[in-house]
């Protein structure tokens, strides 16, 4: 099995380490692993950053075999060379707004980036500059780590960073020190170490102050820095200690309570471009913490020929040909990656033809290592791997060329020459590792020039990825005519898994900074000397990490992804960036970075509006044949998959290389072989399951192989001595894409498995009897329930069959997981009784309400029985009680039992999708405030309904005014049903609530009824049935409902400001927002109507919405998922939820209004 990153075996066979490190020294290499490190430390790895499951350290190259061989080793990662890759930049970017009274946002406020903290990652910082320094003359650098070797003399201040072990930190007040001396550099011996002052450079862009008076400021002015300067060989570093960098940063801002944003402007083209190098594993696993974010430049190598792709045919072959120039780098490397069901045979032929011997690939799971040495002197090394123990498992063939004992590299066309040995075409693509530009090899007749050629780790799902874009010339004129276009060498996207990258582009060609005292390369100055002109998404790439830290400075606790997306909805756009294809395109990203509307944005609540759970059907299971079942819920529909472990650290860390059954994921296929216990091995092959959530739940068996292959380690795991490591515990969790989702949400999250072994999981009992024989009554609830309460209930329990519905439903709540854990023992009490009294639909879906979730004041989340109503702060379930003895109104038709009104209630409670719906008529606004209202609190909903269900007909609302039904309307729907109206599909509770909330809102225009008048009592129900609400109305209506200021914001036509001004609201909102739009025809036209829906979120440039015209469970005849409507253009997302969606470009022509809380 593979285990050691090809680039590092191949490295090895070419007899050194790529140049990083000299023979024989330490390995530098990050491991991702399963458990904890005692192992891999035992085996002589010496770690020194931990990153989730991620661990970077270093090893003596005679222990990598060993290390590769513990069983909780997943896969090891070599060192990636990392390459390096303001005048007009700050007003182009409109900081300069930001910066300067009046500022931004309401009320207005400046932001220069105070408190926050700029962690630069490059060639070091001239700490000398006056950029970097107070008007006191102190500096603004909280510490410096120098990578590199330690001086010597060793300087007199300064140590290894704790944990680290290797290299100089310098801190605030040794930096000072040194400041104050009259040779700082026999204090602080740091300097930049670039040619160009690189890190200086971009330290500048980032956070420079404009010292002296008059020169250049940057972004962010007032924020801190954190400078790290990694080992270099050439202006080169390597990843693996770039990933301790990362960590050293994030860390010290964490000690101090921080918000960070850390900036890279050095890259590779090795790597999978996918997202999964351990480099970009570490950077994701770095971002989830609010206050944190990473920025990379996308790279430059868009104008240098250094990707292409292309299709070996089935049983085929295919060549590459590749130019190598004169002069050449001594050492040259090709990267090339393919799908795993392919198999490649690889040779390499040199200008005179010579050709290495043919490298095929090896057998799954394997590696192997071929070439040689060439007439001409010149060394080639391949290697290929299959199917590769990593995270993406596709095959991978690298080619190292070395001079060897040859003057130089021979120049001229190389030929690679791939032969396809299955009867299967397979598409590859290819990277040429750079080094010196004008001596690295190119393509001869490259696929796609420009594209895919964004580097790693910028293809890291996590980072923010910046493009660059002209703005001047190498002189430092303005550009011209090809100002705003793309800068030639900016490398774009799309990933390998065909992502978007880069994520938003800013100013870089070319930029005006800080330019260090040790600058040798001839470059363009102010008139001070003090700053200079650099170009490159190394530039672009800062100009974004000061806006990030100005915008953490107005929200502190943001998330990357949060960021990322306000970056986005804010991005200027224009004619260079549509030219190069609809926003986001892999030329711009989302566009050209506004750091004005960036700030002043309204960002988006970090807590996601839908809510995915999964549980066990029971707490406890048996080892009995019959395997679990498991009940995924979520507010909405889509695609689920399912992961099950044995212990939690494997649900952090997935692998099933080592030790079959460990792990499971329902969306892949397993097929092992494990021994038995009383001998013999038993096979497995169970195919990846499809889990699609309709009516917002899946329930899901596990495979019954599966099962009986846990059966088995079980019982060799109570074996003396155990001969498995199984506990009697299979832990869980689910990972669940809404439709029309962009990303998954996971439940639970890792935070819940971390060290944690209470965390969610079935616990397996050793009984081979049957699992529901197993659940045991909740005694205390029951002793807190009113005695005949109680004795009813214990009486049910002990004499009803097994499989009885009421019995299996007891048995849901006995065992539900949160019913126990969360739930106190009053409350549980309360929810047998209701159990009790109600409807024999509700009681056999009770327990599910415990899955719907809600989040309390104190963001604590719980079941929503739990939820306090908004005027008298009473509890859903005591709501839902208390209807048991209301007096219904005597005009009700066909209630007969108070328990059928719960019924109503507690359906459209559990379906407001589902259930609630406007009919034939035309009620959209009531229905959506209907709808609206359930989802944003069930136990307010609930406490009307008590009233206007009951004798009185009339509620007080959460503001304090009287709801009441209009007189009648009761009698004249059951008539109307009769007659086949729009009323006729309607619940009580669903009349009810439409009715008085249409009488509410219209006030004096709703019309009255009279007993007197003839045909009075159909005037108020013909009101009923078609009138809609006017903004004001709608307004009033919210108000009402939710005892709050709701403000409105409305517009005559369409536009695309009052869209702007929508997406922003709905970014910005935890609750869904009513918005209304024109319907049946376009604004204008004479039979346009208006509808309102209620907007559940804004993903992907597109608003999902309810449309209240129909309910989920009867969906429009010939409405498919994913079919289109016109008029309003819209898609069918989930009919069965009466979800839909508009894309941004279309609301734009058909919004008229929205309501949000002020």
């Amino acid at each position: 099995m593979s285990k050691i990153d090809l680039l590092l075996t191949v490295n090895q066979a070419a007899t050194d380490t790529g140049g990083l490190e000299a023979a024989g020294e330490p390995i530098p290499i990050m491991v991702h692993y399963t458990g904890d490190l005692a192992p891999l430390q035992a085996a002589g790895f010496r770690p020194r950053s931990v990153f989730g499951d991620v661990a970077s350290g270093e090893i003596a190259p005679g222990q990598l075999q060993a290390l590769s061989a513990v069983p909780s080793v997943v896969y090891i990662e070599g060192p990636y060379a990392l390459s390096l890759d303001l005048d007009v930049a700050v007003p182009e970017a409109r900081a300069t707004t930001v910066h300067n009274a009046p500022g931004v946002g309401t009320p207005p406020t400046t932001y220069r980036g105070r408190n926050v903290i700029v962690g630069i990652i490059d060639s070091g910082i001239d700490y000398t500059h006056p950029a970097f320094r107070n008007a006191d003359g102190t500096t603004r650098i909280l510490s410096i780590w120098d990578q590199g070797p330690v001086p010597v003399p060793p300087p007199p201040v300064g140590a290894a960073p704790a944990g680290f072990g290797y290299g100089r930190e310098y801190d605030m007040t040794a930096i000072n020190t040194a400041l104050g001396n009259a040779n700082p550099l026999s204090v602080v011996p740091h300097q930049d170490g670039s040619a160009v002052g690189h890190g200086t450079h971009v330290a500048g862009i980032a956070a420079g102050n404009g010292r002296p008076a008059g020169t250049f400021v940057g972004l962010a002015p007032e924020a801190n820095l954190i400078v790290v300067a990694p080992v270099e060989v050439g202006d080169i570093a390597d990843s693996v200690r770039t990933s301790e960098a990362i960590h050293y940063i994030f860390t010290r801002a964490a000690t101090l309570n921080r918000p960070c944003v850390i900036n890279m402007s050095r890259s590779s083209n090795i790597g999978p471009h996918d997202g999964t190098s351990l480099l970009e594993r570490a950077i994701d696993q770095e971002l989830g913490t609010p206050g944190r974010a990473y920025v990379q430049s996308s790279g430059n190598q868009a104008a240098f020929l250094i990707h292409t792709n292309g299709t070996v045919p089935a049983n085929g072959a295919f060549t590459a040909r590749f130019n190598v120039p004169t002069p050449a780098d001594p050492t040259a490397a090709i990267d090339i990656w393919y799908a795993r069901a392919g198999r490649l045979t690889v040779t390499v032929t040199d200008p005179a033809g010579n050709v290495t011997a043919a490298l095929a690939a090896p057998a799954a799971n394997a590696s192997a290592v071929g070439g040689g040495v060439l007439p001409s002197g010149n060394q080639v090394t391949i290697g290929s791997d299959v199917d590769r123990n990593d995270l993406n498992r596709d095959n991978r063939i690298i080619i190292r060329i070395d001079r060897n004992t040859a003057a130089a590299i021979s120049n001229g066309n190389w030929t690679i020459t791939l032969t396809n040995t299955t009867g299967q075409a397979a598409r590859f693509d290819a990277w040429i590792e750079r080094g010196n530009r004008n001596r690295i090899p190119t393509w001869v007749t490259p696929v796609g020039l420009a594209q895919s050629t964004v580097a790693t780790p910028a293809t890291s799902r996590e980072a923010i990825v910046v493009g660059s874009y002209i703005t001047k010339t190498g002189a430092g004129a303005a550009a011209g005519a090809a100002g705003g276009g793309i800068a030639a060498t900016s490398s774009r996207g799309p990933t390998r898994d065909g992502r978007v990258k880069p994520d938003i582009s800013a100013p870089g060609e070319f930029v005006m900074s800080a330019r260090a005292t040790t600058v040798t390369a001839a470059t363009t100055t102010d008139a001070s000397g003090q700053y200079h002109l650099l170009a490159g998404t190394s530039m672009s790439t800062p100009v974004v990490t000061g806006a990030i830290a100005l915008i953490l400075q107005k929200n502190p606790t943001l998330l990357a992804e949060q960021i990322r997306a306000g970056l986005g909805a804010t991005a200027r756009s224009d004619a260079n960036v549509t030219g190069a294809g609809a926003a986001p395109n892999n030329t711009f990203g989302r566009g050209k970075l506004d750091v004005a509307a960036a700030v002043a944005h309204n960002y988006a609540a970090a807590t996601n509006r839908n809510w995915v759970r999964i549980r066990s059907e029971l707490y406890n299971w048996t080892m009995s044949p019959l395997p679990p079942t498991f009940e995924i819920t979520s507010n909405e529909n889509g695609q689920a998959v399912i992961e099950l472990a044995w212990d939690p650290q494997a649900m952090l860390a997935p692998s099933t290389g080592y030790v079959p059954l460990r792990y499971y994921s329902s969306d892949r296929r397993l097929t092992v072989n494990i021994n038995r216990a009383a001998g013999g091995t038993m096979a497995i092959d169970i195919p990846e399951q499809s889990i699609r959530l309709t009516n917002n739940r899946f329930q899901w068996t596990m495979p019954q192989a599966l099962w009986d292959g846990y059966r088995e380690e079980m019982n060799k795991a109570m074996m003396t001595p155990p001969q498995s490591t199984m506990s009697r515990n299979i832990y869980y969790r689910v990972r669940f894409t809404a439709t029309g989702a962009t990303s998954p949400l996971i439940w639970p999250p890792d935070s819940s498995f971390q060290n944690n072994p209470l965390a969610q999981r079935l616990a397996i009992i050793a009984l081979n009897r049957a699992p529901i024989t197993q659940v045991a009554p909740d005694q205390p609830a029951i002793d807190a329930m009113d005695p005949p309460y109680k004795s009813l209930l214990l009486w049910l329990w002990q004499h009803l069959p097994a499989d009885h519905a009421d019995r299996v439903s007891l048995n849901r709540l006995f065992s539900h997981r949160f019913f126990t854990n969360e739930i106190e023992t009053p409350i549980r009490a309360k929810i047998l009784t209701l159990w009790l009294f109600a409807g024999p639909t509700s009681r056999n879906r009770l327990y599910q309400l415990l899955d719907m979730r809600f989040k309390n004041a104190s963001n604590v989340e719980m079941t929503i029985l739990k939820q306090a109503d908004l005027r008298d702060r009473v509890l859903l379930v005591d709501h839902l009680l208390q209807m048991r003895v209301l007096v219904p109104h005597p005009d009700l038709p066909g209630v007969t039992v108070r328990e059928q009104l719960v019924d109503d209630v507690i359906t459209e409670l559990m379906d407001p999708n589902g259930q609630v719906n406007q009919g034939q008529a035309s009620t959209c606004a009531p229905t959506g405030l209907q709808t609206l209202l359930i989802n944003t609190n069930a136990a307010e909903y609930a406490r009307l309904m008590k009233g206007l269900l009951s004798s009185t007909g009339q509620v007080m609302l959460a503001n304090g005014d009287t709801l009441a039904i209009p007189p009648g309307i009761y009698q004249a729907a059951r008539y109307a049903g009769a007659q086949g109206s729009a009323f006729f599909v309607r619940t009580n509770s669903e009349l009810a609530f439409q009715s008085s909330i249409l009488k509410y809102a219209k006030g004096a225009a709703f019309p009255s009824y009279d007993p007197a008048v003839p045909n009075s009592v159909n005037t108020v129900f013909q009101a009923t049935l078609s009138q809609g609400l006017t903004s004001a109305e709608m307004e009033r209506a919210l108000r009402g409902l939710f005892g709050r200021a709701f403000t409105t914001t409305v517009a005559p036509a369409p536009t695309p400001e009052l869209r702007n001004a929508f997406v922003q609201a709905m970014s910005g909102s935890r609750e869904p927002l009513m918005m209304v739009v024109h319907w049946n025809a376009p604004a204008g036209a004479a039979n346009t109507g208006l509808h309102a829906v209620v907007a559940l979120r804004s993903e992907g440039g597109r608003v999902f919405f309810k449309n209240p015209q129909y309910a989920g469970s009867r969906p429009p005849t010939g409405a498919a998922p994913n079919s289109s409507v016109a008029n309003p253009p819209r898609r069918y997302d989930d009919p069965t939820q009466a979800l839909e969606s508009m894309g941004d470009a279309d609301l734009a022509q058909w919004i008229r209004w929205f309501h949000r809380p002020a």
